[in-house]
């Protein structure tokens, strides 16, 4: 783990064997505080950390990917999919749940087009009125690693919801994903599907 003036810029806090990580940033001219913390677990561990001038833009602003908009992709049961007059763009889907893993079961991810590597956190916009989950299991899929953040969207009203912090690549191919799948009894609860924002940190 790299950290720069407190803010964690690499994050590879786990099993893996030697391997190169980097990231883009853009700090000021000046003094900086850079920290880094690795461990060894069961041997061949090594460390060396590199950092060089270039050509870093400012942190740019918010990325949204919309349902139905550019970075949006959803399967499933096309019957199953309703849509919500509300949220942003004015429209949001969807959908009852599924108790398990079935077959044609709805999901949908949101692919960012993001401007460089670095922690962006990651947000759902909830509509109100629409979803009663108190499960929704959103899996964020970042530098080459997934992690579960679990909403009650019931609990949220048209609001941004965090589901935490991140480190991506912005190499590509990283997303946010959410199914129907809650784990609740079966058809007895429903999930809404709108924006995510990706905002840099």
């Amino acid at each position: 783990r790299v950290w720069i003036d407190g803010n964690l810029v690499i994050d590879a806090w786990y099993d893996h064997a030697p391997t190169l990580f980097s990231a883009a940033r853009y700090y000021p001219a000046g003094w900086h505080n850079v920290h880094v913390e690795y461990y060894e677990r069961t041997g061949g561990a090594e460390v060396g950390v590199d950092i060089g001038a270039g050509a870093v833009l400012p942190p740019a602003g918010d990325v949204i990917v919309d349902d139905g908009g550019p970075g949006w992709q959803a399967g499933g049961s096309p019957t199953s999919w309703r849509n919500y007059g509300s949220g942003i763009g004015n429209h949001a889907l969807w959908t009852f749940n599924n108790a398990f893993t079935a077959p044609s079961y709805n999901w949908a991810r949101w692919y960012p087009t993001l401007p460089h590597a670095g922690n962006y956190e990651v947000f759902a916009y909830i509509p109100g009125g629409i979803a009663t989950t108190a499960n929704a299991r959103y899996w964020v899929y970042h530098n080459n690693r997934y992690d579960l953040a679990t909403r009650a969207q019931a609990f949220y009203r048209d609001q941004w919801v965090s589901l935490g912090t991140y480190y991506f690549n912005a190499q590509g191919g990283e997303f946010v994903s959410l199914s129907d799948v809650t784990f609740e009894c079966y058809l007895c609860r429903t999930l809404v599907y709108d924006a995510i924002k990706f905002s840099p940190r």
